[in-house]
């Protein structure tokens, strides 16, 4: 290729936006070539000889210009590729041409995007100004530090970059949300003080199916008796009650250090219920905290109309036995035990957190630390006063994990309208959960704290999910309290049994009138058999006079018969007989206890005597073989022979001329002759 120079024309004067490469003079490629290098290096690629030559940019082959077949006028102004080269080198061009379009539209949009940046961090930067000049604790270096509080965070959301998510749907109680919060009061006071109430573990839908059921069941009994328990051992101590009615009332405070008290309300706590509305101890202080409850139950019988009450009223009675247990000794110096802990554990639990907040705290010091809040945590949980919720929202809606339901998260929602009522609802699954932990937003400081209290509740395995459990578990009906249903029947049958020891204890024969006549009585008979006891004993029996002497022993040493027969008279409903059958049934036991004593040691006498009878006949027995002859004395030979039972003798029965076995004893012709002989018995098969 000829060497080219650079033309000083306007064809370098060119405002082409691509790369130009430059240009030679024509006139240049039209003369001879001056070049020193051989003949073989610069030839056309055509015709394969010298000249003026045009070189391909990719194979960089040399062509003639006419072999081409192009003009001065058509030579190309940049860059060339020959015919072979030319559809390679434009797809190159294009693919050049499109990455440079697109690095100058990616700078267009990189300085666009700054542009929009600086925009809005102005705009920002106004924002944060403002709310620096507002809040200018929550402020550091230009940056908002968080967590905040809620209610500033929520109250310009785009600020800090929220966006709200919709929380997953709430499951509501089965029963009304009236009556749900004393439920819950109900099954977090029994289980706060079950040391003392020694109450059974139970949820809200068991406790509700329980109080709606018209029969007595078994929990709602032993969650009366249990509240009652304390009140009636103050109520019994009282004088206004022992003189509240001539004689039943009386016979009860004199019972209950007879009989146990548990035993008592085992069979009559309903009794005991009415009795706290009409004794004057605890007359005033229900009237006080709710008047119209007490007016409501002053003059209602709970013996016979209790289960026909509706639950609204079951409920708020137990709520008012609750109240009455706080007014207590017992309950007031528990609680205040319980609250002298709490704040000795929360003093000191402050001091280890100040202690923490050092940053000269050395890394062992501060797990020993981290550790011993733990301690404290599960000491507060063991001496509660009242469950406590482990977080709120931003809209100030309490979580509950209660210990005895651990299924379930209760949610609490005050009512807005009335702010005195409070809404329940609770969540039951895990993936529930999980969801509304990411509705919920770490930039708030409540929202934060809830957010690790349920991370830690699911780290703990203290969430029982309730996906596992049958829906048919939830509406399970309640235990009936068959074991212990005390009706006619069951008085009847325990008289009947007491009958039936004293009878076995006098070896007498059980007087089937008196058995026939109790299985015919109703409640107004009843009392009369119960006052005719002792005296069914004495109808159908031989020794009448010995009968009559032990039966006295029944009543002789008891100060209270004649009040308990008075008593016995005023009944006027089952429970209230049930309470006179404790102090028969104490002195029955009592009666055969006693006499057992004596049967055991005729026994024992008895049995002396028959073993030193036995000792005695062995003794006899032996002596006598030892002496005895083994040839019959008439004959004097052996065989099947008949001893004599006076003297060694023996002999045959054929030499005796018998055909039978004598029966009884035998003497030897010998020993008949003696009129005064001795004699010893003995059996046939000694005789042989």
């Amino acid at each position: 290729m000829v060497k080219q120079q650079s033309l000083k024309s306007w064809l370098k004067k060119t405002k082409s936006q691509r790369h130009v490469k430059s240009l030679t003079d024509v006139r240049l490629l039209l003369r001879p070539s001056k070049s020193k290098r051989s003949h073989s290096e610069y030839v056309c690629s055509l015709c394969n000889e010298q000249g003026s030559l045009l070189a391909c940019i990719k194979c960089l082959k040399l062509f003639h210009l006419i072999c081409l077949g192009v003009t001065v006028l058509n030579l190309p102004l940049s860059e060339w590729a020959c015919n072979a080269c030319s559809q390679e080198y434009h797809n190159d061009f294009l693919t050049s041409l499109s990455k440079s379009i697109e690095t100058q539209t990616q700078e267009k949009e990189a300085i666009l995007r700054k542009l929009s940046n600086k925009l809005n961090k102005a705009q920002k930067n106004t924002k944060l100004r403002d709310f620096e000049t507002k809040f200018p604790h929550l402020v550091k270096h230009g940056q908002i530090v968080y967590p905040i509080p809620d209610e500033i965070l929520w109250s310009k959301p785009k600020l800090h970059g929220l966006e709200y998510k919709n929380p997953p749907c709430e499951h509501m109680p089965l029963f009304p949300n009236e009556i749900f919060e004393d439920i819950i009061y109900l099954c977090d006071f029994s289980h706060c003080f079950q040391s003392i109430l020694a109450t059974p573990c139970f949820k809200c839908e068991s406790l509700y199916s329980a109080l709606a059921s018209t029969e007595e069941t078994l929990l709602s009994k032993q969650l009366h008796i249990s509240f009652i328990r304390p009140l009636v051992s103050i109520m019994l101590k009282a004088e206004a009650f022992r003189k509240k009615g001539p004689f039943l009332n009386y016979l009860v405070y004199k019972t209950k250090k007879l009989v146990p008290l548990d035993r008592l309300l085992d069979f009559s706590y309903l009794t005991f219920l009415e009795n706290l509305f009409q004794t004057e101890v605890w007359v005033v202080m229900i009237e006080d905290i709710d008047k119209e409850l007490f007016h409501a139950f002053r003059d209602f019988s709970f013996t016979s109309n209790y289960s026909s009450l509706p639950i609204t009223y079951k409920i708020k009675l137990l709520v008012l036995l609750t109240n009455l247990l706080l007014e207590t000794k017992i309950f007031n110096d528990e609680c205040n035990r319980r609250l002298e802990i709490h704040t000795k554990i929360l003093r000191e639990n402050a001091e280890i957190q100040a202690v923490l907040r050092q940053k000269k705290t050395k890394p062992n010091e501060r797990a020993a630390l981290e550790e011993k809040i733990d301690v404290m945590k599960s000491e507060l949980k063991s001496v509660p006063i009242r469950s406590q919720g482990f977080g709120l929202d931003r809209f100030y809606r309490e979580f509950y994990l209660f210990p005895w339901d651990k299924s379930k998260i209760y949610i609490k929602t005050q009512d807005k309208n009335t702010r005195e009522t409070f809404k329940w609802t609770y969540y039951e699954k895990k993936h529930e959960i999980e969801s509304f932990v990411k509705s919920l937003s770490d930039k708030g400081l409540r929202e934060e704290h809830l957010i690790d209290q349920i991370t830690e509740i699911f780290a703990k395995n203290e969430f029982i999910s309730g996906e596992a459990e049958s829906t048919s578990s939830e509406t399970e009906e309640p235990k009936k309290h068959t074991e212990n249903v005390y009706n006619l029947n069951t008085l009847k049958n325990w008289l009947r049994d007491l009958h039936l020891s004293i009878a076995s204890t006098l070896r007498v024969v059980p007087n089937s009138l008196y058995l026939t006549s109790l299985d015919a009585s109703d409640l107004m008979s009843i009392p009369l058999l119960f006052i005719n006891f002792h005296q069914a004993f004495t109808d159908h029996s031989e020794d009448i006079p010995k009968i009559l002497k032990k039966i006295s022993n029944l009543w002789e040493m008891c100060e209270l018969h004649s009040l308990w027969e008075n008593s016995v008279k005023e009944c006027q409903n089952l429970s209230e007989l049930f309470l006179c059958m404790h102090l028969l049934d104490y002195q029955v036991h009592k009666f055969n206890e006693e006499n057992k004593v004596v049967e055991i040691q005729e026994n024992a006498y008895i049995a002396a005597r028959r073993s030193y009878r036995l000792e005695r006949l062995s003794k006899i027995k032996k002596e006598v073989e030892k002496s005895q002859d083994l040839v019959c004395y008439l004959c004097g030979e052996c065989g099947l022979v008949v001893c004599c039972d006076k003297c060694p003798k023996v002999a045959h029965m054929e030499c005796l001329k018998v055909e039978m076995l004598p029966e009884g004893e035998w003497l030897c012709p010998v020993c008949v002759e003696k009129a005064n002989s001795v004699r010893v018995t003995r059996s046939k098969h000694i005789k042989f």
